[in-house]
């Protein structure tokens, strides 16, 4: 995955998700936003000689129902299997917090 950031693994089941979206998540600190930075979603190769290559597709936006992996700082301390919520303002924000 391009550079060394944190990222983590999200089923989208209902909605949009795009780049530069400000994501609002629980970690163990607590409530922690962020804003995406890539959108990735695996490629499926049935060749051996693409198992070396770069496993990935990037995307400014994704819909449906997906599984796709999500790059942004800060989250390292996320936590799994808690739902993700994207915020479009700063009182969205403060709502969902």
């Amino acid at each position: 995955m391009p550079g060394c950031r944190t990222s983590i693994d999200v089923v989208i089941k209902n909605g949009i998700l795009k780049k530069n979206d400000t994501i609002v998540l629980m970690g163990k600190d607590g409530v922690m936003c962020t804003v995406i930075l890539e959108i990735l979603v695996k490629k499926f190769s049935m060749e051996f000689q693409d198992m070396f290559k770069n496993k990935y597709d990037q995307h400014e936006e994704i819909t449906g129902v997906q599984r796709v992996n999500i790059l942004a700082d800060g989250l390292k301390n996320a936590l799994s299997g808690l739902p993700l919520f994207v915020a479009h303002s700063d009182e969205d924000i403060d709502q969902l917090k």
